[in-house]
């Protein structure tokens, strides 16, 4: 403390600068001293390359935490890289505090009850033909027919103009027989809709190709994941390396036993989907999870 008031030291890669600002002005604003890094060597900061600068800076830092009460870790999408690790270890056994910008806990093995999943999926079989129907007229995206199908089915609440966008975007991807990087697609939307849609940009990509996975709150949940930030450009940003750590996730789990015995089981009880793509068929466990 100094005064009144906590000191706070700042920690993660330097590659999250627009998540490093909006924390130390939310920290401050809170009432807080915020100690922070002083170049991004991964945002253009070029200068920590030079010889024997990154071993200075992160010595520095280390001194930074000393002067703290408590470490933040900004570790959007949950990373948190080598040096950032040193860091909360050293925060550690020096008796600080250490919070997170997001939940850390290791999501490679989210609680599914599998008996439960399989009986609402039985149950909810219509859910699966809708999906199966759309996939099967995914070469269709401006389809009146294909966007009724996938309206009902993603429940697109948005108005027309946004629709149209939408689907015309699609409509392009498909024409030019691209499957472009989350990303892309993400930034293509926002510019046509003013409107951060990583939801949507993760079903249109699902679309365009069925081993890549849904971004909805059921997986968010299951992985314990969760898209900050305060302004469009940083909700972006973040939602880049969010869904990144959707793929990652279903790229460890997919080979597991756990996830083939889940696999398994889909294609023995539901054996008119069993050519559904194994992403999708873990997604649809994760939802019938919820």
């Amino acid at each position: 403390m100094v005064g009144k008031y906590k000191v706070i030291t700042l920690c993660g890669s330097t590659r999250f600068k627009d998540a490093f600002m909006e924390a130390q002005k939310r920290l401050t604003l809170e009432g807080n001293i915020v100690i922070s890094v002083g170049l991004f060597g991964h945002s253009g900061d070029d200068e920590v390359w030079t010889k024997g600068t990154k071993e200075m800076l992160d010595d520095m830092h280390k001194r930074k935490i000393d002067m703290a009460d408590e470490i933040f870790v900004v570790n959007v999408g949950g990373y948190i890289g080598s040096s950032t690790e040193s860091e909360i270890e050293y925060a550690k056994a020096t008796g600080k505090t250490v919070h997170y910008l997001e939940n850390s806990e290791d999501c490679s093995a989210p609680n599914i009850r599998l008996d439960d999943a399989m009986r609402t999926l039985k149950r909810r079989k219509r859910d699966i033909q809708r999906y199966y129907e759309i996939m099967e007229m995914a070469d269709q995206p401006e389809s009146p027919v294909f966007q009724k199908k996938y309206d009902a089915f993603y429940r697109v609440r948005r108005n027309e103009t946004w629709r149209k966008e939408y689907f015309r975007l699609m409509g392009d991807y498909r024409t030019h027989n691209e499957t472009p990087p989350f990303g892309i697609i993400l930034l293509r939307i926002f510019q046509k809709t003013n409107r951060v849609e990583a939801s949507f940009t993760s079903k249109m990509l699902a679309t365009l190709n069925a081993d890549m996975p849904i971004w909805d709150s059921n997986v968010l949940n299951a992985l314990n994941l969760k898209l900050t930030g305060m302004t469009p450009e940083v909700k972006l940003s973040n939602a880049v390396v969010l869904y990144d750590r959707i793929c990652q996730w279903y790229s460890s789990f997919l080979p597991t036993e756990a996830a083939k015995q889940m696999i398994e089981r889909f294609d023995r009880e539901l054996p008119e989907y069993a050519d559904i793509s194994p992403t999708k068929k873990i997604d649809f466990i994760l939802w019938a999870n919820a």
